[in-house]
């Protein structure tokens, strides 16, 4: 469906819905990013709409993210983002 590449290497996206947070024992990531307090164990849920390169984003850590330099917050609805983007987590 989509690569995901980060400074760890190049994730391939085989699912419809993606967890993507900080890893830990009881996590259920399925891309873990940078361990930092400021990422949560599902940070974000990345899911396919089923359309041709459309995605959704569900931000659930309380920092939020960057996307193409615009910040989203934690929210209980998913939106809508660009088919190519650079996601930035917090770092402070």
């Amino acid at each position: 469906l989509a690569l995901i590449r980060g400074p760890s290497g190049t994730f391939a996206v085989s699912k419809k819905v993606v967890i993507i947070g900080r890893d830990s024992a009881n996590s259920i990531t399925d891309l873990v990013v940078q361990e930092s307090n400021y990422v949560s164990r599902c940070h974000i849920i990345l899911y396919h709409t089923g359309q041709q390169n459309r995605w959704n984003i569900k931000v659930n850590g309380k920092n939020g993210v960057l996307i193409n330099g615009i910040m989203y917050g934690q929210s209980e609805q998913a939106r809508s983002i660009p088919f190519r983007f650079v996601l930035i987590y917090p770092k402070q």
